[in-house]
């Protein structure tokens, strides 16, 4: 049938390869959970700073804001650190937003424990104030939750492929 249980609950394909042992801690959190936000960013002078006074005038604010300055040519990263972020910048990175965040978490695995929670949110957005205080009042309310989402609204004007474009 191609497809066989090894373990009660575990359904996997014939000739799917074993996944990789998880980087992530075993324990149960204790004590309040830890927010970063991670913010790739190439070239977004004109928008960091609005990204960034939404998230620090959040009811709960992140613990932690780092932009991910990715191949920038322009002010992103002193922008981003004149507003109380960390800036990590990309080396070498060939592979756009997915390449950037790739490094960024390289660097922070050895130190995540399962207190931490990130979100990455996009440079040129803005979510509303209560935003982060509901999603980590969810989090913390049901330790089995594992992600938590909300509803993009965009800009009006621009056509459907400006609308498709502010989506992504």
């Amino acid at each position: 049938s191609g497809v066989y249980q090894p373990d009660a609950g575990q359904i996997r394909l014939a000739g799917e390869p074993e996944l990789p042992p998880s980087m992530l801690p075993d324990q149960a959190p204790t004590g309040p959970l830890r927010l970063t936000v991670l913010v790739p960013a190439h070239d977004e002078a004109l928008t960091i700073a609005a990204t960034l006074r939404s998230l620090w005038g959040q009811t709960r604010p992140p613990d932690q804001v780092i932009v991910v300055a990715d191949n920038c040519t322009d002010d992103t990263a002193d922008i981003a650190r004149n507003h109380g972020a960390e800036v990590f910048t990309t080396v070498a990175n060939e592979e756009k937003k997915a390449g950037g965040l790739n490094q960024v978490l390289a660097e922070m695995f050895p130190d995540i424990d399962a207190r931490d929670v990130a979100m990455i949110m996009d440079a040129d957005s803005i979510i509303v104030p209560a935003f982060l205080e509901t999603a980590m009042g969810r989090l913390e309310a049901d330790p089995d939750l594992m992600a938590v989402g909300g509803v993009f609204y965009g800009e009006e004007g621009g056509g459907l492929v400006r609308q498709l474009q502010r989506n992504e």
